[in-house]
């Protein structure tokens, strides 16, 4: 089981994750850097699930961003993450869960659901 979490506070966001990946029946313990939680673009990004589709947003994410930090952005984004992601795997379904910080906001990310997070 993997774990993503933030808290989020008046002047901060702090976001953790656990450290094992695991493939089949092999765990790497905190050799991976990149499969849980990554800073790209000006965006945190924090993933629960399967890692190739971390990795592969993690590349969509270089040259893109949401156009702004509301819901609504977060979903369009999401979308044609899933458009392009078609196109490399044949697979439009979104399968991970994902904590998104962008401009000093928190989204949680389930399929197409975007909840946006407020202060504890």
């Amino acid at each position: 089981m993997s774990i993503v979490c933030c808290k989020i506070q008046e002047k901060t966001i702090d976001i953790a994750s656990d450290s094992i990946s695991v493939n089949g029946f092999t765990q790497s313990k905190g050799g991976n850097n990149f499969s849980k939680l990554f800073q790209i673009n000006e965006l945190t990004i924090g993933s629960v699930g399967i890692a190739e589709e971390t990795s592969l947003l993690r590349i969509y994410c270089k040259t893109r961003k949401p156009r702004i930090n509301n819901e609504d952005a977060i979903l369009d984004f999401m979308s044609e993450f899933a458009d392009w992601k078609k196109k490399k795997t044949e697979n439009y379904k979104l399968d991970n869960s994902y904590i998104f910080i962008c401009n000093g906001k928190a989204f949680n990310i389930k399929n197409f659901f975007v909840d946006r997070k407020s202060v504890v």
